[in-house]
């Protein structure tokens, strides 16, 4: 019969159990109990597991999206923003060392520990690059983005040519020319490294990418090798309006915008030209190609758009 008898808990609630429920029903949700991580988990910050260098976002789980007071609780590093969401940690000037960060709401309060440092980014990675070795018209190349970077800084050829490009798409390069004045049979060595950057200073170069072009072909001119480019796209870095245009006369009659997962995001029908205009600002920041049909056939040319 004592399977009958109900127990209560002694607060205000005062809930009913049968006997022994209460307990067992406690030791579910304790620690080391199966279902611990249903109360463990519900309020909770994203614990950083490695060092964080200069700033970066932290996340909360919080289901309910309940109102968040965030706090340093102790540490070399300041909120520089945050939200019900996340919160934006950066290392104060020229410190580092363990931080307590608290996310709060409520009776929910949750504490994550980690260690910061006032420093640039860890070094980028050079994985992919493309260029004309036969003319020298052109040089393109991807990196890594190393956690904290907010942009990445290119030099080829010993501060030769030197790009400062932001934001998350910063991880892509294209010059052109790459050689000015090809002479025939002549090589050119190249060489190119990237740093990534952020508010609290540069990563180290990245392994130094080393490259040939040449021998130069009898066909490419004298002209920084303007013949072989035969469409060209300028400004590149663009943020409003592409010009495009041919460098041997052909004339287009459409242009068709490409982006980097094959999607056509934009189509031009035109009259017969050699140059043209874009309107390209409802685009999102990012690398596209642009692709003129010619004689029944495609030429192309990639750009960004920022």
């Amino acid at each position: 019969m004592f399977m009958n008898y109900m127990d209560y808990t002694n607060d205000n609630c005062m809930n009913l159990f049968t006997n022994g429920q209460r307990l067992r029903g406690r030791a579910v949700f304790a620690t080391g109990g199966p279902r611990a991580a249903f109360v463990d988990n519900y309020f909770s910050i994203n614990q950083p597991q490695v060092t964080i260098r200069c700033k970066e976002p932290i996340a909360l789980n919080n289901p309910l999206c309940l109102p968040v007071t965030w706090s340093v609780v102790s540490g070399p590093a300041t909120i520089e923003s945050s939200n019900n969401a996340q919160a934006v940690i950066k290392a104060n000037l020229n410190a580092s060392g363990t931080v307590v960060l608290r996310a709060s709401s409520g009776n929910y309060v949750s504490d994550a520990t980690f260690n910061i440092s006032y420093e640039g980014p860890l070094p980028p990675l050079i994985f992919a690059h493309n260029y004309d070795n036969d003319c020298g018209t052109f040089f393109e190349a991807y990196c890594t983005r190393p956690p904290s970077t907010e942009s990445y800084v290119w030099d080829v050829n010993f501060g030769m040519f030197v790009q400062d490009n932001p934001g998350y798409y910063g991880n892509y390069m294209y010059i052109s020319p790459l050689v000015n004045m090809p002479q025939t049979g002549q090589y050119y060595y190249h060489y190119a490294y990237v740093q990534a950057k952020n508010s609290c200073g540069l990563s180290t170069p990245s392994e130094t990418l080393q490259f040939t072009v040449g021998p130069i072909s009898s066909n490419c001119g004298s002209g920084g090798g303007g013949g072989p480019i035969l469409l060209r796209v300028s400004p590149n870095p663009t943020k409003g309006t592409l010009t495009v245009e041919t460098t041997d006369n052909s004339e287009f009659t459409q242009l068709r915008i490409i982006d980097r997962n094959g999607t056509t995001r934009k189509i031009i029908s035109l009259s017969k030209t050699k140059k043209a205009t874009v309107n390209i600002n409802e685009l999102p920041s990012d690398v596209y190609n642009v692709q003129a049909f010619i004689n029944s056939n495609w030429r192309s040319a990639t750009f960004i758009k920022q």
